[in-house]
């Protein structure tokens, strides 16, 4: 179990850990007011749920490039695979995120079109 890090002991009605924001790859960015940024947190039973948008501007997001990064203490055991939809150019695709927190996509995303890919409801179990 990861130090420093609250909330979610099993068998304990604990509130969620605090909001972490994630580490953000090359060519991409938070978004704009009113939408939520790229965080993680610790929710009871030791679940890690994300949230926020990643947004990238007019470039080709290569397949396998690093997209964010989870914080030290919030990441899985072993690698998890998310199918999401994006904006632009992609209709779906799958995201995944590393024992080492890196979150990368296994397509290239929105080749030369600006984008975005939300993070809400991705929950996985922390290492």
């Amino acid at each position: 179990m990861a130090t420093g890090i609250t909330g979610g002991d099993p068998g304990k009605a604990d509130a969620p850990g605090a909001w972490q924001d994630l580490t953000l790859g090359a060519n991409i960015a938070a978004p704009g007011a009113g939408f939520p940024s790229p965080q993680a947190r610790l929710d009871p039973g030791r679940i890690v749920r994300l949230k926020g948008r990643l947004t990238w501007g007019a470039v080709t997001i290569s397949a396998g490039a690093t997209i964010a990064q989870v914080p030290v203490g919030l990441r899985p055991a072993e690698t998890v695979t998310f199918c999401v939809r994006t904006s632009g150019g992609n209709i779906s695709t799958n995201l995944t995120v590393a024992p080492d927190g890196v979150i990368t996509g296994l397509n290239a995303l929105n080749a030369g079109q600006a984008g975005f890919v939300a993070l809400d409801g991705m929950t996985y179990p922390q290492a």
